[in-house]
């Protein structure tokens, strides 16, 4: 069950790479060269990759029970309840991999180094406390906590040595906001509150909810302003 949970989950992490892969040597690149403009471009990347990663988590979180539906037996349907927490590791990992960029510039690996050696001895920990009473639950959130604690070190370092001017209002609004949709989606699937159909269309409509707010919102419009430059230059190669 843990590990078709797990798979699921992975398909997030393809969506991570494909979008982090470049970042780390265009932003060292970009630190070489004009480093307060490297900082920027890095922040910026920082915002779109949060909101746009927290999209697609939202995607496989909401629809993880429909995949394994249609791709397993009906004995493991119910492994779509860990996607929630197995699929947010690779956000984070996403968002650890930005920080790590600036720490591997000024040569501060000893960070990188620690922050993995902490993070397995707490995953280890709490795997041998609480899987005995809490089986495959225990193994995904030891796995959760310890990756954020992996992320909040290199955050908290990464800043200390060279502070990015992160839009913290964005990627809060982002996380809380997803967060929310997520829990209110497990309400509904707990108690069975909707139809098949009725739970689709909910999806669909949190979905609508969370990119709102790009359009409503100043501190997102960032993200609005670059949806619309990306959109202006896929036409433009058509034309």
């Amino acid at each position: 069950m843990y590990s078709i949970s797990a798979q699921i989950a992975l398909i997030l992490y393809m969506v991570n790479d494909a979008m982090t892969q470049v970042q780390g040597p265009i932003g060292l690149s970009a630190l070489t060269g004009n480093h307060e403009e490297g900082k920027k471009q890095i922040s910026e990347f920082l915002s779109l990759f949060t909101w746009f990663i927290l999209f697609f988590y939202l995607v496989l979180t909401f629809f993880s029970k429909e995949i394994l539906y249609v791709m397993t037996d009906v004995r493991f349907h119910s492994a779509y309840k860990l996607v929630s927490v197995l699929a947010f590791l690779y956000v984070m990992s996403g968002v650890y991999r930005i920080f790590t960029t600036v720490l591997s510039f000024h040569g501060k690996m000893w960070v990188i180094s620690s922050a993995a050696i902490i993070s397995a001895l707490v995953s280890m920990i709490l795997n041998l406390i609480f899987i005995p009473y809490f089986g495959q639950w225990a193994a995904a959130w030891a796995s959760f906590f310890s990756v954020m604690g992996y992320t909040a070190w290199l955050i908290i370092w990464s800043q200390k040595f060279d502070p990015l001017p992160i839009n913290y209002s964005l990627i809060i609004l982002s996380l809380i906001l997803a967060m929310v949709l997520v829990i209110t989606n497990i309400y509904i699937d707990n108690f069975k509150l909707l139809s098949f159909w009725g739970n689709i269309c909910m999806k669909f409509l949190f979905l609508f909810v969370y990119i709102l707010p790009i359009y409503l919102l100043p501190p997102m419009s960032e993200i609005r302003i670059a949806l619309s430059k990306t959109t202006d230059k896929f036409i433009a190669t058509f034309r």
